[in-house]
C-alpha cells in the first residue's frame, strides 16, 4: 500500500541517520470534527528503527553516531501550528497537538499560481514544518556531530513552554512506555535554538514574536487589513 511505502521510505531515511520532519495536519472546512494527527505526522508515536533493525531490514549499519537508548528518537518529528497569540490555528485538528509547534498564521509568501507570483498570506501546519526544519538545519550546521534526535532535543529544549500543568501535555508523542514522561507543547525558537548551539546567553532572545510591516504593528493586526494595503508585510516566525 502507498502508506506502507511512505513509512518504509521514512524508516530507511532514519536508518541513514537523516532527520524527518512532518506536519501534524489541518482539518478541511467541511470536517469540523476531524480529530487526531494526519499521517505521516502521526508516526511520531513510533520509535525510529534500531541499528539492529536497520541491518536486518536494509542490510547496512546505521550511519553516524548511535542514538542513546533513552533518547527521544521517534520515526519522525511532527509539527503543529499556532497563531500570533500562541493559540492553535482555527484549522488545527482536534487532539492533534504534537510536542513542537511554530507560528504559521498568515505567513506572507509568494503564491506560485498567479503569473507573475503575488504576495499572499498562507496558514497551516505545513508552513510550521518548514520553520522547524529550517531551525533544525541551522542547529545541525553549527553542531554537525549531533544525531538527528539530539538536534531535535536541542530544538525542543530551547523552545518556549506554551501552557502550564497538564494543559501543556502534547496530544501525541512517543508512547510513555518508550519514553517517559509525556512531552509538553513548546513553540520553536530560532533565536534560543541557535544561540544555545553557539553558546551565547539566551537572555539576548525574546520569547514574544514580532510582526513587521511598513511600520511596526501589534501582533494580530498584520493581516487585519488587505495585503495590498500592508504592502510587503511579513509575519516573522523568529524572534529577532
Amino acid at each position: 500500500a502507498a502508506d506502507r511505502a511512505v513509512h518504509d521510505a521514512i524508516a530507511f531515511a532514519r536508518c541513514q541517520g537523516h532527520l524527518v520532519v512532518a506536519a501534524a495536519g489541518n482539518r478541511a472546512q467541511n470536517f469540523d470534527d476531524a480529530a487526531g494527527p494526519l499521517w505521516p505526522g502521526a508516526w511520531e508515536r513510533e520509535r525510529a528503527p534500531s541499528p539492529e533493525e536497520c541491518e536486518r531490514k536494509y542490510g547496512f549499519v546505521t550511519r553516524g553516531p548511535k542514538e542513546r537508548d533513552d533518547a527521544y528518537a521517534p520515526l519522525l518529528f511532527s509539527v503543529g501550528a499556532n497563531d500570533a497569540l500562541d493559540r492553535p490555528l482555527a484549522s488545527a485538528r482536534l487532539k492533534a497537538r504534537p510536542p513542537l509547534t511554530a507560528h504559521a498564521h498568515a505567513i506572507a509568501t509568494r503564491d506560485t499560481l498567479p503569473n507573475p507570483p503575488e504576495l499572499a498570506p498562507i496558514s497551516g501546519s505545513s508552513l510550521a514544518t518548514a520553520a522547524v526544519s529550517s531551525v533544525a538545519a541551522l542547529v545541525w550546521s553549527v553542531k554537525p556531530d549531533l544525531t538527528a534526535a539530539q538536534v531535535m532535543q536541542h530544538v525542543y529544549d530551547a523552545g518556549v513552554d506554551l501552557y502550564d500543568g497538564s494543559q501543556g501535555e502534547a496530544d501525541f508523542s512517543l508512547a510513555p512506555g518508550q519514553h517517559a514522561p509525556r512531552r509538553t507543547v513548546r513553540r520553536v525558537s530560532l533565536c534560543r535554538s541557535l544561540m544555545g548551539a553557539l553558546g551565547v546567553a539566551l537572555e539576548k532572545c525574546e520569547d514574544t514574536p514580532k510582526a513587521y510591516g511598513g511600520k511596526d504593528r501589534p501582533i494580530g493586526e498584520l493581516w487585519s487589513v488587505a495585503p495590498s494595503q500592508s504592502g510587503s508585510a511579513y509575519y516573522y516566525a523568529a524572534e529577532e
